[in-house]
């Protein structure tokens, strides 16, 4: 878990770009276009690792 502060939005090409990245990663492929996405940029403050 990590919990911060959101610094930056970002839309358009900028997030989708980001949004492909990881659907790639994760699915194989780009993320269908279907609706208008936003990516929020954090600036960690606290990091938790492991369950529970």
């Amino acid at each position: 878990m990590i919990r911060g502060e959101v610094v930056e939005w970002l839309d358009g090409d900028a997030a989708w770009e980001i949004i492909d990245q990881l659907a790639i990663k994760y699915a194989g492929e780009p993320y269908p276009r279907g609706e208008e996405r936003v990516v929020a940029v954090i600036a960690p403050t606290h990091q938790t690792v492991g369950v529970g």
